[in-house]
């Protein structure tokens, strides 16, 4: 793996392990998988994911076994019926006011758990028998992040015992080659391509790759 594809699964990886495993609490991992698959909107055990067609193929290739057009008005429908109304983990990547309202709507009948990247507005949580809870990476090293009544939180032994689970885990699945990086854009000019890199993705210009500008150079 190129230093390049290792950039971009720190934090990556940290997301995952508190998403999964501590807010929406699956009951399986990859070193102890469920019985029976059970479906988790994104990304999981039976994983499917929503996203602009012209990834489809892309995220298929990542091992989600069903892909949904997030622009489309019958999106949440849609993955009702692929789960037969019986999704109950949804991770929301980009926490805005659609993907909000497709997580909370595709979520079956029974209570769910719906965990999100970004502090989420009140109004979009729309069923009190779906769990919210919204989560950040360095969770993980078990201190207390000093951030305020939002994106503060206490110091968690549980969150770092957590993070020490899993990490290893994932690094036997890279050992296995079973992680793949995402697809990378490399930003020449050392400090001056983070600069650039903001202006790509303020504009809207970066789609289904990572940014990574190497330092040094």
């Amino acid at each position: 793996m190129a230093w390049e594809e290792a950039a971009t699964l720190g934090v990556a990886l940290g997301t995952t392990c508190i998403s999964f495993w501590k807010a929406l609490g699956l009951p399986a991992s990859p070193s102890e998988p469920a019985a029976t698959p059970f479906p988790v909107l994104v990304s999981g055990l039976t994983p499917i994911a929503t996203s602009s067609p012209k990834n489809f193929d892309l995220v298929k290739s990542f091992g989600a076994k069903q892909v949904f057009n997030y622009a489309s008005p019958t999106c949440a429908a849609d993955i009702k019926s692929f789960t037969n109304n019986s999704l109950k983990y949804a991770l929301d990547c980009i926490t805005d006011a659609d993907s909000a309202q497709i997580c909370h709507a595709a979520i079956g009948r029974a209570r769910g758990r719906y965990t999100c990247l970004e502090l989420p507005q009140q109004e979009l949580l729309t069923r009190k028998a779906v769990n919210t809870e919204f989560v950040m990476a360095h969770e993980l090293h078990g201190k207390e992040i000093a951030l305020g009544p939002e994106y503060g939180r206490p110091d968690s032994q549980a969150a770092k015992d957590i993070g020490i689970k899993f990490f290893r885990v994932a690094e036997k699945l890279l050992e296995e080659n079973k992680i793949r990086a995402h697809p990378v854009h490399v930003l020449p000019n050392g400090w001056k391509g983070i600069l650039e890199g903001f202006t790509l993705l303020k504009s809207g210009q970066v789609n289904a790759r990572k940014l990574v500008a190497p330092l040094g150079q």
